[in-house]
């Protein structure tokens, strides 16, 4: 009968595994954690293994692995952006002249700030 039969790595960490990896990801990390579990137990003993595998879950918590909580917007939310770009464009219209020289000042300025910018960087 082969160790690998006789043990199986904690439960608690697996849970742990499940609980924060992304679905698409959870198969390949188990994967690659049982291997290094079952090397561990032939190598250093059960105890060492069960305590390497939990440290090794731990450690696979990296913001690549977590599940991604897809952001749901309700109705409500896509009608207030709908409402704000409705008040822009009438605000827009309304004071065509006042609107005019504030995207003509705002433009200047962006471009004096990136021209300043590019002269910096080329003179450092």
């Amino acid at each position: 009968m082969s160790k690998e039969a006789d043990h199986s790595p904690p439960e608690k960490a697996r849970k742990l595994l499940h609980w924060y990896c992304n679905p698409e990801l959870v198969e390949e990390i188990e994967g690659d954690l049982l291997e290094t579990f079952y090397e561990n137990i032939e190598n250093k003993g059960i105890q060492r293994a069960n305590l390497q595998y939990y440290f090794d879950v731990v450690r696979f918590i990296q913001p690549f692995t977590l599940e991604k909580k897809k952001k749901q917007y309700t109705p409500n939310q896509i009608a207030m952006v709908k409402n704000y770009i409705i008040v822009a464009y009438r605000s827009l219209m309304k004071k065509m002249g006042f609107s005019m020289i504030n995207i003509f000042g705002l433009s200047v300025g962006i471009t004096c700030c990136l021209l300043i910018m590019m002269y910096v960087q080329y003179e450092t």
